[in-house]
């Protein structure tokens, strides 16, 4: 059985991405009534007075791990709820008073799976976001260059707070990775922000070499990013590495040859201003960058001259309707239906193109894709079903998520 002073961490506490928790605010009132019992409890219950006779009757207790997570205090107060239950001085001020006892400001811990750990100021930005313990953290020296706090602030569009990270200091290798994570967001003032610190638009993703560039096409960016990628020095000719855990497979491709498949025609135009020259294509590769374009013509000559459709579309030629769906490349779509190609292909987060379709809330994609027999295939997880994406994932202000839960309904 839980102690009480771990029932009220648990209640009180969430954790990072390694084991989240959902916390029960309703239990923690209950709990915090009978007062807490250790240092640990008394830091995630901002109980101030509790904190200072545990830290002065053990002046080492500040820093020494323990509790039901074997954190050090600091950690429970960074990710305490308490603030959603009136206590959100309190609770600030038991991590400034463990600041003042000696904790370390960069204080964190460690999880199978993550290579950098979970900081402190981390546990305040994704798990409590409770903006006055980060900036009580920042005050104290803690670093936001821990591999997580700046990718993650970028999920809270906020951009006071991403620049009180920057100039807290952040490293340039994370400036150049978080800067991916804006445009994985679709936030155009954090690239700016980001560029304004020094990101590298040539710098490269670990997994597959794939430039800022490579990243805005994969995305769909919008003009504005691709601009200010370009205004910035990003080499539209560098090209992705030979490597199977590249999105779109070992092929070697520049920007330009993502964007010509994923039908991105501002992007296309903008890189042969820039001087690129439109690469070759034949076979199956025509005819999919025909189908992208929304071509019929094209993509039926490709098909009179040997393209033999479904028989010729294997591995990543699957994905693309997929691909399409998430950038909403409506025309494509439609022609992919038409001319039958594959529909059980997967993009960008596992998503088949009616699960992208049900999350942009895009009524005329998914009835064209439900009339073309795209399966609504169950992926488990946190998207499920299409119908379950449409309604838990309305990401898209312009969805009509009605009308499409209404058509996955009868289909």
């Amino acid at each position: 059985m839980p102690t009480p002073a771990a029932d009220l961490i648990a209640s009180l506490c969430g954790r990072g991405w390694d084991a989240p928790v959902q916390v029960d605010l309703v239990r923690a009132r209950a709990l915090l009534d009978a007062g807490p019992t250790t240092i640990f409890a008394a830091a995630a219950a901002g109980d101030t007075a509790a904190l200072r006779r545990f830290v002065e009757a053990d002046p080492d207790s500040v820093s020494r791990p323990g509790g039901p997570r074997d954190w050090a205090p600091l950690l429970y107060a960074a990710a305490s709820h308490a603030h959603q239950l009136g206590r959100s001085e309190a609770v600030t001020e038991g991590l400034k008073l463990l600041l003042q006892a000696g904790a370390d400001p960069d204080t964190h811990y460690s999880a199978d799976g993550a290579d950098n750990g979970f900081s402190a100021l981390y546990l305040t930005i994704a798990v409590s976001g409770h903006r006055s313990r980060t900036d009580a953290l920042l005050a104290a020296g803690a670093s936001p260059s821990d591999g997580n706090s700046s990718y993650h602030a970028v999920e809270t569009f906020d951009l006071d707070l991403l620049q009180a990270l920057g100039t807290a200091g952040l490293a340039p290798d994370d400036v150049s990775y978080t800067i991916k994570h804006a445009i994985d967001m679709g936030w155009e003032d954090a690239v700016l922000y980001l560029l304004s610190l020094g990101a590298d638009p040539n710098a490269t993703h670990p997994l597959a070499g794939e430039t800022t560039l490579h990243w805005a096409i994969k995305r769909n960016a919008s003009d504005a990013v691709l601009d200010a990628l370009l205004a910035a020095g990003a080499d539209p000719s560098v090209c992705t590495e030979a490597t199977p855990e590249a999105d779109f497979g070992p092929n070697r491709w520049t920007p330009l040859d993502l964007a010509v498949r994923l039908g991105h025609r501002s992007a296309v135009a903008k890189m042969v201003a820039a001087g690129m020259v439109l690469p070759e294509v034949d076979g199956v590769d025509a005819f999919i960058v025909a189908v992208a374009r929304g071509d019929e013509g094209a993509a039926r000559l490709a098909m009179a001259g040997g393209v033999s459709i479904p028989a010729d579309l294997t591995g990543l030629h699957r994905k693309w309707p997929a691909f399409w769906a998430q950038h909403g490349r409506r025309a494509a779509v439609e022609l992919a239906c038409t001319l039958g190609l594959p529909l059980d292909g997967t993009a960008w987060m596992g998503l088949t193109a009616l699960h992208w379709a049900a999350l942009r809330g895009d009524a005329s994609m998914v009835d064209g894709l439900l009339s073309a027999g795209a399966p609504q295939t169950d992926l488990g997880g946190y998207f499920q079903t299409p119908h379950h994406t449409a309604a838990t994932c309305q990401w898209y202000a312009s969805g009509d998520y009605d009308a499409v839960m209404a058509l996955l309904s009868a289909g």
